[in-house]
C-alpha cells in the first residue's frame, strides 16, 4: 500500500517537469471513474474491528471558474468489498460497503495540473453474511488531477472516510487511497 502511493505521488510530481507549457481549463462538467484501496479500523465503539477493501467510485460533478480557483460540487457513488476482523469476538468479517455521498470541492489550477480539497457527506449500507447495517459517511478528500489531454484527466487522492452506523455503537475510520481517470465536457 505505501510503495503504491509513494509511486503513485512520484509519477505525479515527474508529470509537470515533462508535460508542455499552456493552461489547461478545469472547469465544467465532469463524470469520472477511481480504483481505491482502504484500511479501515473502529473507534470509539465496543467493538475492535480492522479491515481492508477493494473499491470502484463513479463521480460527477460540475466546476465553475472562480478567478484563481475553481469551486463546485459532485456525488459520487462507491461500492468495496472488505475482509477484516472483528478483535473482539475474534471473527472473521467479509462484505460490500455500497454509498453514495454529496459534497463540495475547490482547486487551484496550475497549468496542467490542480491540486484540491474536498468535503462530502453521504448514506450507505454494509452487506455482510448474516444481515445489513445503514450508516451515515463524512468524507475530506485530498488530491490531484492532471490534464491528460483538454478533456481527459487522470486523479490521485487520500480521503479519510468516517462511517457512523446508524442503530449500533460502531463507528469506523478509512483511509483511502484513490486512482482515477474523468472526462471533462
Amino acid at each position: 500500500m505505501k510503495s503504491l502511493l509513494s509511486a503513485a505521488m512520484l509519477a505525479l510530481l515527474a508529470l509537470p517537469a515533462n508535460a508542455q507549457d499552456g493552461d489547461v481549463d478545469f472547469s465544467g462538467a465532469y463524470l469520472g471513474l477511481n480504483v481505491n484501496r482502504s484500511s479501515s479500523d473502529s473507534f470509539d465503539s465496543a467493538s475492535v474491528v480492522s479491515a481492508t477493501s477493494n473499491g470502484l467510485a463513479i463521480s460527477a460533478g460540475y466546476l465553475f471558474d472562480a478567478g484563481d480557483f475553481v469551486v463546485g460540487g459532485d456525488l459520487t457513488y462507491r461500492r468495496s468489498n472488505y475482509s477484516g476482523t472483528n478483535v473482539t469476538t475474534a471473527t472473521a468479517l467479509d462484505g460490500t460497503i455500497t454509498g453514495a455521498a454529496v459534497g463540495l470541492r475547490v482547486g487551484y489550477p496550475m497549468g496542467r495540473i490542480m491540486p484540491y480539497f474536498g468535503a462530502r457527506v453521504g448514506r450507505g449500507t454494509d452487506d455482510f453474511g448474516t444481515g445489513s447495517f445503514d450508516f451515515n459517511s463524512r468524507e475530506i478528500t485530498v488530491g490531484a488531477e492532471f490534464a491528460l489531454t483538454e478533456s481527459v484527466f487522470t486523479n490521485l487522492s487520500v480521503e479519510r472516510i468516517r462511517l457512523d452506523y446508524r442503530g449500533t455503537d460502531l463507528n469506523l475510520r478509512s483511509n483511502v487511497v484513490a486512482l482515477g481517470l474523468s472526462y471533462r465536457f
